[in-house]
């Protein structure tokens, strides 16, 4: 199945959790659109968007964030395609305010988000208040992701990839080896090993219980 529809390059893709959907975002044509994989036909094409960098769904389905350049992150409903929410801290010029990762709390309740300016965000969705914000260390916060026990998350940079307490924002572990900016960060389902790739063309799976 190939699915076309988008008008310029595409910077994010996603799975709904049931598996009949995917989501993708398209910087160039400022859209995001959820595609029926039972038939490859769109089911919603959601606009208002400057250039669209990322997109996530909830833990349910029912909902969809999409990060862009300038305007932060918008919420979306999934069936109907009405924004629920914008979260934008307003800090800092266009071009910092590029959201480039988006993350869903384990249940539901909170985003987390990366921007360009290096600062992570933890987001109380429904009242779109901030509950944690950080700067991740030199350059950009190019992933973020929560650990599977909702506890803790883990961001990648330029110069390391770190875990950071949910709590009380405090940084836990940083994992330093890479060369280059490190492009993406995952945890293993049971949350011991953390996965990054960089741009050094290289992929390190961590201990996280001793940062090995």
């Amino acid at each position: 199945m190939t699915l076309t529809g988008h008008r310029g390059g595409i910077t994010g893709v996603a799975w709904s959790p049931d598996g009949r959907r995917l989501a993708t975002s398209g910087g160039g044509d400022h859209t995001a659109i959820i595609w029926n994989l039972e038939n490859g036909n769109k089911v919603l094409t959601l606009r208002g968007h400057y250039d669209v960098e990322c997109v996530a769904w909830n833990p349910e389905g029912t909902r969809l964030a999409t990060g862009e350049e300038g305007t932060g992150t918008h919420v979306w409903d999934a069936a109907t395609g009405i924004e629920i929410v914008r979260l934008d801290d307003g800090i800092g010029e266009w071009n910092d305010r590029i959201v480039l990762s988006v993350a869903w709390s384990p249940d539901g309740t909170k985003l987390l988000t990366g921007k360009w300016n290096g600062r992570a965000t933890v987001w109380q969705v429904d009242t779109a208040k901030i509950l944690t914000a950080l700067s991740v260390g030199r350059g950009s916060a190019t992933s973020v992701v929560w650990s599977p026990d909702g506890m803790r998350f883990a961001t990648g940079d330029w110069d390391s990839a770190k875990i950071w307490s949910v709590q009380n924002a405090k940084k836990l572990l940083s994992l330093s080896g890479h060369s280059g900016l490190i492009e993406s960060v995952a945890w293993s389902p049971d949350g011991k090993w953390l996965a990054s790739g960089s741009g050094d063309e290289t992929v390190k799976l961590w201990n996280v219980t001793d940062s090995r």
